[in-house]
């Protein structure tokens, strides 16, 4: 599959899916942290698993961490694969639906809307549970909120993210 056609099915299929959950339904609960999948309104497997087939991605992890590398770097490459996070975010410094990963840490990002924010910890924590808090001049928000992944997996990925300078 050619990239821009991956770009164009993870475009089609996460507004589809954000289309379709953004409305109130007495059927959607909450689920608890490391329990629901990457989809927004935690949508069922076949549609993970659609989703991710569509654009090339390993079907994205539900927050095991059982078998997380020790090492946090590690753990945090594996987290972003098993959740598909290149499929938008490169680590070499090209840019796609979202900011590179490569020299991101520590750099001054200027927001759409407010002032510039230095990424650091915090802003990566609030960036992954809370995509839509703060969008990166450029860039638009179709980000799904990863608010399933526990504190451990977001600290790995904090760590991996961290380490691609």
């Amino acid at each position: 599959m050619t990239t821009p056609f991956r770009l164009l099915a993870l475009l089609t299929i996460t507004l589809f899916v954000v289309a379709c959950s953004s409305g109130t339904d007495s059927k959607t609960t909450p689920t608890p942290e490391g329990t629901s999948p990457p989809i927004p309104a935690a949508a069922d497997e076949a549609l993970v698993e659609l989703s991710a087939n569509a654009i090339g991605a390993p079907t994205p992890n539900t927050g095991s961490t059982e078998t997380l590398p020790e090492d946090p770097i590690e753990a945090g490459a594996e987290v972003s694969a098993q959740n598909a996070c290149t499929a938008c975010h490169t680590i070499d410094g090209t840019s796609l639906v979202g900011p590179t990963w490569k020299g991101l840490f520590g750099r001054n990002e200027e927001m759409t809307e407010g002032p510039s924010v230095k990424v650091d910890d915090a802003y990566l924590v609030e960036s992954i549970r809370d995509p839509g808090a703060r969008i990166v001049k450029g860039f638009t928000n179709v980000m799904p909120a990863f608010d399933y992944l526990s504190d451990e997996e977001i600290e790995a990925l904090v760590a991996y993210i961290r380490s691609l300078q």
